[in-house]
């Protein structure tokens, strides 16, 4: 879910946005809808290349008052003091303006043949609710306003459509063979760049590790950057310990290499509880949870051996390996390194976008890293880091569409600002962004889905999920 800069929000409020000429040339999937604002009046219209953009001001307290879509979908609005109005059809306005009312809720039914419409509602008190067609978008009977609403068609059936047609397997080629899911679930937490209240004194750590706690993870891995204080290392790990008594699996980040120490002490207070396939812990190695491989490694931490994962060396032949030996077992594919790359915060790519692109090209479903302390994650990529290529813009799309990038740096220590929003970013969260939050990246598994959930433990009301499918 795309959020706004705070140095936006209120230019974006002030201009007036009608329903564009890009209307009718815009692909089934893409809906092109705008909201009208408490105080604000209509904000523009949601950008026609992002399906499931935003409509709203997430954060800002202001109720939708209205909502107005430009084709593919009709509309029901649910008002306050008024209930169900009639149904409008595309370009019509459902809800009310000039009349102070909150738009509370909307059914959303496709128009399509073969396509159905998802619909959130961000809604204060009630967080973020989910329905699918014509299910109830929002609250009734609650006198609670919605500050956003988001839509995206989805084809019906296991996939997505496409730009461009699949390719069909000629008479002479010969099948690959597919190979079964593997069976079972998991569910892992993972959290990085926390620190320990004892140290920081915000309280957002201990709150960061009640809520991986209170998920009940088969394991908790901690993407790099621990505790912070040379010295203190068992204290961290008393720390966490004492907040969740599950396997706890570390990775080293740049607060544990050569200079900073302290990688020895922590695997040995926090040592390796989860992993089946274990290689070099807290270093480079990887854990089968049921249907995931997790692969952990260490690209450029100043430790001994330094790796860099480029091609030709050991370290990259080592990786597709493990890779390819998940993807033959029918796991899910999870990739986890403390550095980088793309990122929109200060640090810039901080490991390889050689490493990166090579996540792309094996078609890795998940990569998870930290260090840049905020939160965002990117919606499934092609092409390569540079000139990266939104694959969808749904949040449930199919294995191998493209790989996503999740930095989860929100586990407890100073958040830092973003840096900027480029177009493959889905959802981020910054002291310079609505809203900043704090928090861990759940992931459950099963033989047909892998879910993903950013839970927010303190800060803002920010919500971001999605679901690759089988």
């Amino acid at each position: 879910m795309r959020r706004f800069l705070r140095p936006f929000f209120v230019v974006l409020a002030l201009i007036a946005g009608g329903l564009t000429a890009t209307v009718a040339t815009a692909a089934p999937g893409i809906p092109i809808y705008r909201a009208h604002v408490q105080n604000v009046g209509w904000l523009p219209t949601t950008d026609p290349s992002l399906v499931g953009d935003i409509a709203g001001l997430p954060g800002s307290g202001l109720r939708v008052e209205a909502l107005q879509v430009s084709r593919d979908i009709q509309l029901q609005a649910h008002v306050q003091n008024v209930g169900w109005m009639a149904p409008v059809t595309p370009d019509g306005v459902a809800g009310t303006t000039g009349r102070s009312l909150r738009l509370e809720a909307i059914k959303a039914v496709s128009m399509i043949p073969g396509y159905h419409v998802e619909c959130e509602a961000i809604v204060p008190g009630a967080g973020t609710i989910r329905v699918g067609d014509g299910g109830v978008c929002g609250t009734t009977g609650r006198s609670l306003l919605v500050e956003a609403f988001r839509l995206w068609l989805v084809a019906d059936g296991p996939t997505e459509p496409t730009a461009s047609p699949t390719a069909t397997a000629t008479p002479t080629e010969t099948a690959m063979p597919v190979t079964p899911p593997a069976s079972g679930s998991a569910r892992i937490a993972f959290t990085a760049d926390g620190g320990y209240d004892a140290s920081n004194g915000n309280g957002t750590a201990t709150g960061v590790w009640k809520g991986i706690a209170a998920a009940s993870p088969d394991f908790a891995a901690i993407v790099g950057d621990l505790g912070y204080d040379p010295g203190r290392e068992r204290q961290y790990c008393d720390f966490v310990k004492g907040l969740f008594s599950g396997p706890v699996e570390i990775l080293a980040g740049n607060h544990e290499d050569v200079t900073k120490g302290g990688l020895g002490t922590y695997a040995q207070c926090l040592p390796n509880r989860a992993a089946v396939s274990a290689g070099d812990y807290a270093r480079q190695y990887v854990i089968d949870q049921g249907p995931v491989r997790l692969v952990m490694i260490d690209p450029a931490i100043d430790l001994s051996p330094k790796r860099t994962y480029a091609d030709s060396t050991p370290e990259q032949a080592w990786l597709k390996a493990k890779i390819a030996e998940g993807k033959a077992a029918g796991q899910w594919i999870i990739v986890a390194y403390h550095k980088p790359c793309p990122t929109i915060g200060l640090h810039g790519c901080a490991s390889s976008p050689q490493l990166s692109n090579l996540m792309i090209k094996l078609k890795v479903d998940l990569v998870i890293t930290g260090h840049d302390h905020k939160y965002s994650r990117s919606f499934p990529l092609t092409g390569t880091v540079t000139s990266p290529v939104v694959a969808t813009r749904s949040g449930i799309f199919p294995q191998g569409a493209g790989t996503v990038f999740a930095t989860i740096g929100n586990g407890g220590h100073d958040h830092r600002t973003i840096t900027g929003l480029p177009g493959w970013v889905a959802a981020a969260s910054g002291t310079n962004f609505l809203p900043n939050s704090f928090g861990f990246l759940q992931v459950d598994a099963s033989a047909g889905r892998l879910v993903v959930n950013e839970v927010v433990t303190s800060g803002g009301a920010l919500r971001d999920s999605f679901t690759i499918t089988r």
